[in-house]
C-alpha cells in the first residue's frame, strides 16, 4: 500500500508542476510524506476499537440452563 501510495504521490506531484497548479504539487508532496513516514488515518492505532473486558470472578460463572419442549 506503500508503494502505491508512493507512485500515486509522484504522479499527482508531476501532473500537478506540468498543469502548473501548486496545490497538486502540494497534496502529491503531502501523499509523498504519507508514504515515505508511513503515516496515515490509522498510524496512532485509533481504527482499533477496543472492547472493555468484564473481570472474571465468581458472579461471571457460565450457567447450565435447561430448557423445556413444548409441544
Amino acid at each position: 500500500m506503500r508503494l502505491l501510495r508512493l507512485f500515486l504521490s509522484i504522479a499527482v506531484m508531476v501532473q500537478g508542476y506540468q498543469d502548473k497548479q501548486g496545490t497538486l504539487v502540494l497534496l502529491g508532496f503531502m501523499f509523498l510524506l504519507m508514504s515515505i513516514f508511513g503515516i496515515g488515518c490509522c498510524s496512532g492505532g485509533s481504527c482499533i476499537t477496543r472492547v472493555k473486558e468484564k473481570p472474571f470472578n465468581a458472579t461471571n460463572k457460565t450457567e447450565d440452563i435447561t430448557y423445556e419442549e413444548v409441544v
